[in-house]
């Protein structure tokens, strides 16, 4: 049984903007390809994923979408990209991050 998820603000604009619904996050992160890179997973809904669904048009809607969530169950943006495998797997491991002190040096 998988975790309930939370959803920030972001990500329920995010939602509504691209027309995403809660069971395609659901069966996204349910039986999609998962990646972990900067301390995140990316939930990937691959056309090979596709087979546990057998509505034509359902498997149009779901297909290439992202779910980016952290590791505490929080979505945090939700998008559909049909690259989305190969640019993730290109994204460095970690984030960098500026400290503001450096900045100023």
């Amino acid at each position: 049984m998988q975790a309930a998820v939370i959803h920030t603000n972001h990500s329920r604009k995010r939602c509504q903007q691209r027309g995403v619904t809660q069971q395609m996050i659901d069966d996204t992160v349910a039986f999609g390809d998962m990646i972990r890179k900067q301390g995140l997973r990316f939930y990937i809904m691959t056309e090979k994923c596709l087979h546990f669904f057998h509505k034509k048009q359902y498997n149009e809607r779901v297909k290439n979408t992202v779910v980016v969530m952290s590791e505490d169950n929080v979505v945090l943006t939700v998008y559909k990209d049909s690259g989305a495998m190969k640019h993730i797997k290109k994204k460095r491991k970690s984030i960098t991050r500026w400290k503001k002190e450096e900045e100023e040096e």
